[in-house]
C-alpha cells in the first residue's frame, strides 16, 4: 500500500486485558480498606491483575488484538 509522506491513519485499535480479577472486597481480606472506601475516592470497583505477563506480553496481545479487528494482512 503507497502512503503520502507525511500522512498517518489510524485504522484500528486493540485492548487486552489480564483474565485474572481483583476486587475491592479481594482487597479488604488483605489489607485495613473497604469497598465503599475505595470506590468513594477512585471509583474503581476491580482491576485485573498480571501473574505471569509482562508489559510487552500485555502490548503484544493488544497489537494483535487491533491487527485483527482490521483483518490486515502482517505479512
Amino acid at each position: 500500500m503507497a502512503m503520502n509522506k507525511g500522512y498517518l491513519r489510524v485504522i484500528s485499535s486493540g485492548h487486552y486485558v489480564p483474565d485474572t480479577i481483583i476486587s475491592n472486597q479481594d482487597l479488604e481480606q488483605v489489607v485495613d480498606t473497604s469497598d465503599q472506601w475505595i470506590i468513594s475516592r477512585t471509583g474503581i470497583k476491580e482491576r485485573h491483575l498480571a501473574f505471569c505477563e509482562t508489559t510487552s506480553d500485555l502490548a503484544y496481545k493488544a497489537a494483535k488484538n487491533a491487527i485483527d479487528k482490521a483483518n490486515y494482512d502482517v505479512n
